[in-house]
């Protein structure tokens, strides 16, 4: 049965519409754990906005990203 994967990085290569359209997709163990001690808060808004580019998997936590040419 096709399982469909959600994805907002639309820089990838394969993002279509919201969706991962990778016909295989890889997703490496993530052993990091970030506490809220460690969190930084903006002084404002702006500096909060999260972005949905990347230029590497790195950035995306997915290793079958690429990014878009």
């Amino acid at each position: 049965m096709p399982t469909k994967v959600e994805c907002s990085v639309n820089s990838c290569k394969y993002w279509k519409d919201d969706l991962c359209a990778a016909k295989n997709i890889k997703v490496a163990n993530n052993m990091e754990v970030e506490s809220p001690d460690d969190m930084e808060v903006a002084d404002d808004m702006e500096a909060a906005v999260i972005s949905n580019k990347a230029d590497t998997s790195n950035e995306t936590k997915c290793e079958t990203f690429i990014k878009k040419r």
